[in-house]
């Protein structure tokens, strides 16, 4: 430093004007480089760069009275859909109120309507919250330019919800570099200021359109912060929002609201509001100081520094990184203690400037080019010596000699012991690679192109290998103790070497997985069609005829409960050997589903034999299989088509032995059955059905009839049940039987149950006389929709009584014990509904239902009320049913009586209720009050 301050003194004293001249250039060139870069935007990006670090370096602790209810991911998941129904935030804003918030803000945009009873629900809430609640506000770019000019739109909350909350701004200034830095105190919104949520975080006392920065050494992963739906269930602790202020907001990923900010990346902007507010709380609002001052300063200190040509330019560099360095030391204490930045980015490029200049001038502009080309050369050979041994392909060089001049760690591994720089490549290498770079030597040029080639070897295990390389050639200046010499070149050979055992195994296996079904080693169904259309061509040429037989094995599920998946694999394999051993050479087998197989098969040009075919194709494969010391029976149905004559389209085939499979699985026992036409028109109509019942309601082609109830010992009218009936437009009456289960299968029985609900108890509420309604209801109904709900809006739409509603439901829904029928039937009978058991005896035999669920009536079925005074086992059984009724004191309801006698005897077995014989068949709803008035 004693040379520095001689050389200040010098230039005093007038010694080394001449050095001042370009002393005073260079700091001009210096300071006006600054000034261009301060107009480019550099200079603040350095600032913003140091200021980055020094909010890393002070790390501080928020002040605790901001909490976060975050909807992150989980609350998402919990909740299911998004938008969320707007009633759970007026639940939110309640739990808060009831714990004590102080402010209550919501970062989410509620600038469009819901729907009205959520609104209601969540402006309600805002309301008992007395004016504590504060909802987002903020501009954002419009897709149309209004006629002032101006492209930005305001996005502020409904009126309905203005009306009950305060608005606050949530925008946020994005800088050059994309990230947040900066947040309002306030912000004009048509000529009105609005106060920011950071303001109002802050305690802000106005909303001056002022921009501070924010502190980001405020730490945010310890601000508190809880998720929205462990707020709604109440697990978070006590006293956790008592005098804060509250903000919701949003963290998940899917909403989108993550902003880049300095130091932590991303964050959400609920976060960033509450890092702002934090910083107004703690008075560290920062400003940022003019950086004019600073340059002119580091420019003085510089200039000396550039001057002083009798000290050493290492020393002077040093000095100019000791200024350097005291500035933001400067910064970082300054930061520190007061909300103030440093602007030193102006500064620091203007002493980054001086430095560079003293090391240009020192080792002059062409040797430090130099000194960076070889620097570049340097970095360059160690990459590519990096790459070359760390290369997943073995790559070996070999000269013109035949001799190894480098080979990679991946090479050295893959080929014997010994392989190194120097050897002879015949010594180490397979004679073909050695004959591939001889290849590259004798053939160079141009129009040489190298060529894949594989070549098998045993590794140092023994194992073989499959080894694919390629050989290149390249050339490279001879070196010597006498120079480079540029009009001599050496030869090269590059093999690059591959292992492909494994690949090649595995696009084995995906083609053998392509193809078959692993398990059984049967085609799979793809491979099936395709090996259709090969057999057809011939077929076709040779008008020999083809049999497609598809079988399906029965309850293969019971076996499964009963053994186990891999019994029902090991069986499966076991089929498909039988089916393999049946068939010819040339024929197919398929596995095209867990219980299903297939087969193609040539066959004899007569009438019998694809019925023959398939009987001894059911007999070979449904047997008794030992399965692991276990006899497990087959049985099998078999569905199967005819090719013949023209090619017929595989997919087709495969339709119509579906088909065929359908109508034999509905069999009773094991059937085999053959397509024909019928079959598909069966299916076209169940099709068009399906189509037909979606529109059926809207074309108002449903329509309701009554079957009348009456008192077995009086003849009186006392209910009716609700039946449904279809007069479609073209293809007239439907009947039930056909068009139900078409309903059910499509879930359509829900929307049409729903409306024979509806319209049967808007019938019975208009009849002069107060008859029980009986309604059937689908299993689907009361598994896979809220009938309970159903069923209360249609009374609250009729008026009818809940009182004299009977709901009827079949045996077959108490089958799979698993579903929960408890809940749903204790809601229906909570409304005041009844149960009835429609078609009792029919269908699920065990009787453990009765003891579980409150029937109020049983409906014996028609088949044994039809003999009953002729068939003793009937009577019987009536007796038995009208035994356990009374024991359970329900009502037995007797359907299908058709003589005065049938009514009798009914009667004296102790049926209370009958349907038939007085009114034999069901009634429109008019008809029903002209029965009334008969009886009247």
């Amino acid at each position: 430093m004693r040379s520095f301050f001689s050389s200040v003194s010098s230039l005093a004293s007038g010694r080394h004007r001449g050095s001042l001249v370009p002393a005073v250039a260079v700091l001009c060139g210096i300071a006006l480089t600054v000034l261009l870069c301060n107009a480019t935007g550099i200079t603040a990006g350095m600032t913003r760069f140091l200021t980055g670090l020094r909010f890393e370096l002070l790390e501080r602790e928020p002040t605790g009275k901001i909490v976060i209810v975050d909807i992150d991911a989980q609350s998402l998941s919990d909740v299911g859909v998004w938008p969320w129904p707007r009633r759970l935030y007026g639940d939110m804003v309640d739990r808060l109120v009831g714990d004590g918030a102080e402010q209550i803000a919501f970062d989410i945009d509620f600038s469009a309507d819901s729907n009205a009873e959520d609104d209601a629900a969540f402006a309600s809430a805002m309301e008992r919250a007395n004016g504590i609640v504060s909802l987002a506000m903020f501009s954002q770019k419009s897709h149309q330019t209004h006629s002032d000019g101006v492209d930005m739109m305001v996005n502020r909350p409904i009126d309905r919800f203005l009306d009950v909350s305060w608005p606050v701004v949530v925008s946020v200034p994005i800088e050059t570099d994309s990230r947040v830095w900066r947040s309002y105190r306030g912000q004009a919104v048509d000529g009105v200021p609005e106060l920011s949520l950071s303001a109002l975080l802050g305690d802000a006392p106005d909303a001056s359109g002022d921009m501070f920065w924010i502190d980001y050494s405020i730490n945010p992963s310890r601000l508190t912060t809880v998720s929205f739906t462990d707020v709604l269930k109440g697990s978070v602790p006590e006293g956790t929002f008592q005098g804060k202020k509250v903000v919701v907001g949003a963290s998940a990923q899917e909403l989108r609201d993550i902003f880049p900010v300095p130091v932590y990346g991303m964050l959400p902007g609920s976060v960033i509001q509450a890092i702002a507010g934090e910083s107004i709380l703690q008075n560290r609002a920062l400003s940022l100081t003019n950086g004019d001052r600073l340059l002119a300063l580091a420019l003085v200190l510089a200039f000396p520094l550039i001057l002083a040509i009798g000290t050493s330019w290492k020393k002077r560099l040093a000095a100019l990184a000791a200024i350097s360095v005291g500035l933001e030391l400067t910064g970082l204490v300054i930061q520190s203690r007061y909300p103030l930045i440093l602007q030193t980015g102006p500064a620091q490029l203007a002493l980054l400037l001086a430095g560079l200049h003293l090391v240009l001038k020192q080792i002059g502009f062409h040797q430090f080019l130099l000194r960076i080309a070889r620097a570049q050369t340097q970095n360059t050979r160690r990459m590519l010596g990096q790459v070359f041994d760390d290369s997943f392909d073995a790559i070996v060089v070999i000269n013109s000699d035949r001799k190894i001049v480098a080979a990679s760690r991946t090479a050295i591994s893959m080929f014997p012991p010994g392989l190194k720089p120097g050897v002879m490549a015949s010594d180490y290498l397979p004679a073909e690679m050695v004959a591939g770079a001889s290849d590259v030597f004798d053939h160079q040029g141009p129009a040489a192109k190298p060529e894949m080639k594989t070549v098998k070897l045993n590794d140092k295990s023994g194992e073989p290998r499959i080894i694919e390389f390629i050989a290149t050639g390249s050339s490279h200046l001879d070196i010597s103790d006498e120079g480079v010499n540029e009009h001599g070149a050496v030869s090269l050979a590059s093999l690059t070497c591959r292992d492909v055992t494994e690949e090649r195994l595995a696009n084995e296996k995906l083609a053998y997985l392509a193809k078959y079904e692993p398990l059984t080693g049967l085609l799979n169904r793809n491979s099936f069609v395709d090996g259709i259309a090969e057999h057809l061509l011939p077929m076709n040429l040779q008008q020999k005829p083809c049999i497609l037989a598809i079988f399906s094995v029965r309850d293969l599920d019971r076996i499964t409960a009963s053994l186990g998946f891999s019994y029902t694999d090991r069986l499966r394999k076991k089929i498909a050997r039988e089916l393999t051993g049946f068939l010819e050479t040339n024929d197919l087998a398929a596995s095209i589903g867990d219980d299903s197989f297939a087969c193609l098969a040539w066959i004899d040009d007569t009438s019998a034999a694809p019925g023959d075919f398939a009987l001894r194709l059911r007999d070979a494969v449904a047997t008794e299989y030992d399965i692991g010391g276990n006899r497990v029976p087959v049985t099998v149905n078999v569905g199967y088509t005819i090719a013949f004559g023209e090619i017929e389209d595989p997919d087709t085939l495969l339709r119509q032995a579906r088909n065929a499979l359908s109508r034999a699985q509905t069999g009773l026992a094991t059937e085999i059955v053959g397509f024909d036409k019928t079959m598909e028109d069966g299916v076209h109509r169940r099709q068009r059905l399906e189509v037909e019942l979606s529109r059926a309601l809207e074309r108002d082609e449903m329509r309701m009839l009554y079957q009348p109830q009456v008192d077995l010992a009086t003849g009186e009218l006392v209910g009716v049940e609700a039946l449904i009936r279809w007069k479609h437009s073209e293809l007239g009456m439907i009947s039930p039987v056909e068009f139900i289960s078409i309903a059910e299968e499509s879930g359509r029985i829900i929307e049409l149950g729903a409306w024979v609900l509806e319209q049967a108890m808007r019938d019975a509420a208009m009849w002069t006389r107060p008859l029980r309604l009986a309604v059937n209801v689908s299993a689907v109904q009361l598994t896979r929709s809220d009938l309970p709900t159903t069923v209360k809006a249609a009374l609250a739409k009729t008026g009818f009584a809940a009182e004299r509603l009977d709901l009827e439901v079949t045996e077959s829904l108490f089958i799979d014990e698993s579903i929960d029928l408890t809940s749903p039937i204790a809601k229906l009978r909570k409304l005041g509904c009844s149960l009835a058991m429609d078609d009792f005896g029919t269908g699920y035999s065990g009787l453990g239902y009765i003891l579980r669920f409150p029937f109020a009536k049983i409906k014996i079925d028609r088949c044994f009320v039809a003999n009953v005074e002729k068939d003793p086992a009937n009577i019987a059984i009536v007796k038995a049913v009208v035994d356990m009724a009374e024991a359970f004191g329900m009502t037995v309801v007797a359907e299908g009586i058709e003589t005065a006698e049938h009514q009798k005897m009914l009667l004296d077995l102790g049926c209370t209720i009958g349907q038939g014989y007085y009114y034999s068949r069901p009634v429109p709803a008019s008809e029903i009050e002209s029965l009334l008035k008969m009886a009247a």
